[in-house]
């Protein structure tokens, strides 16, 4: 090969190298939510109350969640595990089920629709390990829950789109065991849900409320909305 092909083709290797984070980042900017810049891994999760209710009523009440963003994998995505904690309690016997913990779990920014209104917001899809959110028991093995889906929604509540800060609130609603946001703008036709099961019995619809804190630490993340 002689020097001036030899040069070329150098050249045109490092243009592409260089091209090549531009053109992730157009990617990257195509998605409809995202956080920039892409936060580090481990941001805390921090919130209060959270319950989960079955459409029958049955409800599992912890006053604290805690978690952590274990990776973020881009400006849209990665990994999150939770642990809902100080004085848990189910509604059958009243008994006490000690700190429920999730496996680790795939989440994507995206754009939710309200089940009843149609109205879009910023929000979070949290899928489930191979259908399965958690398992726990409680009064000391008196009743087995096992919670499975194929993952729940929640919306963005802070901050605004195009707004910058160094924390984000996810906030997760349902009513009588059916959560608000079942659809992700763009798939209307796929459906996101949490059923529970107790002692081994049939799977019911279930739905997840309580509200959660982000922190990112000192770098302030700006939430871009398209």
């Amino acid at each position: 090969m002689s020097k001036k092909i030899m040069l070329l083709a150098l050249a045109v290797v490092s243009a592409a190298a260089f091209a090549l984070p531009s053109m992730a980042m157009a990617a990257e900017e195509d998605i409809a939510v995202h956080v920039v810049p892409q936060p580090a891994n481990g941001s805390p999760i921090s919130g209060g109350v959270a319950t989960l209710q079955t459409k029958s009523g049955t409800t599992v009440t912890c006053k604290e969640v805690t978690g952590n963003v274990t990776s973020w994998e881009s400006t849209t995505t990665g990994k999150i595990t939770l642990t809902f904690k100080n004085d848990c309690t189910e509604s059958v016997f009243h008994s006490s089920c000690g700190e429920i913990m999730t496996t680790e779990l795939q989440f994507h920014l995206v754009t939710v629709v309200d089940k009843t209104t149609g109205e879009k917001k910023p929000g979070i899809l949290i899928t489930s390990n191979a259908g399965h959110f958690a398992t726990f028991t409680c009064g000391g093995g008196l009743l087995k829950v096992v919670v499975n889906g194929n993952g729940i929604l929640g919306e963005i509540s802070a901050p605004a789109c195009g707004k910058s800060s160094t924390t984000s609130t996810l906030k997760f609603a349902q009513t009588s065991g059916v959560q608000t946001y079942q659809t992700v703008d763009g798939t209307p036709n796929t459906e996101y849900h949490l059923t529970s099961s107790l002692n081994g019995g049939a799977a019911e619809e279930a739905g997840q409320s309580g509200e959660g804190t982000v922190s990112f630490g000192t770098t302030a993340e700006t939430l871009e909305c398209t």
